[in-house]
């Protein structure tokens, strides 16, 4: 950028400026013994040698293989304790969920969970029509029903003939309960 500034085709120029200066001239303007004679530029540093190896105390020799064939199992072991944890919680939590869900209403561990009274049964049926019914078992019909929650429901009605007894009759109740099914 400063040399461009000179001015061309004159007998010598220069620039100054802060942090550069430029000059020339046709003729030696520079005494050529001195810089002759300047001493030539000291030899660069000698690297330095390596640093020497320094023994460690005796009694602490422990290299990094070591070192890592150590930590790592112990590592592996405390991650699989913490998967293993988790785990057992949550299968904790889903059994302690099933749990709640039996005890709000869905338990049809015994027969009892499992009745209405004889009114709602009866409305549910329209007295049990024989519009309703589906069909017929070895100890009773079977009608079709809408609670008032409008939930639909299958209704049997145990025949005073059948010699069904009524422990009979709950295990059946049961059986039917526990069924899945989409028809159920």
């Amino acid at each position: 950028m400063a040399a461009g500034n000179l001015n061309r085709g004159v007998q010598g120029a220069r620039y100054l400026s802060p942090s550069c200066t430029i000059r020339y001239e046709t003729y030696v303007f520079y005494n050529e013994t001195a810089v002759a004679l300047l001493s030539p530029p000291p030899p660069a540093p000698a690297p330095l040698p390596p640093p020497s190896f320094v023994p460690r105390p005796k009694g602490r020799n422990i290299s990094t293989a070591v070192i890592i064939a150590i930590v790592a199992p112990i590592g592996v072991t405390v991650m699989v304790f913490i998967i293993l944890c988790c785990l057992i919680r949550r299968r904790a939590a889903k059994r302690h969920e099933v749990a709640q869900d039996a005890s709000v209403g869905n338990d049809i561990t015994n027969a009892e969970s499992l009745q209405f009274d004889f009114a709602a049964i009866q409305a549910a049926t329209e007295d049990f029509s024989a519009n309703n019914k589906l069909g017929e078992g070895g100890f009773g019909e079977v009608f079709k029903g809408v609670l008032r929650t409008g939930q639909l429901v299958a209704v049997k009605r145990l025949s005073r003939s059948s010699g069904q007894g009524a422990e009979e009759f709950k295990n059946e109740v049961l059986v039917v309960a526990k069924l899945q099914h989409r028809n159920l």
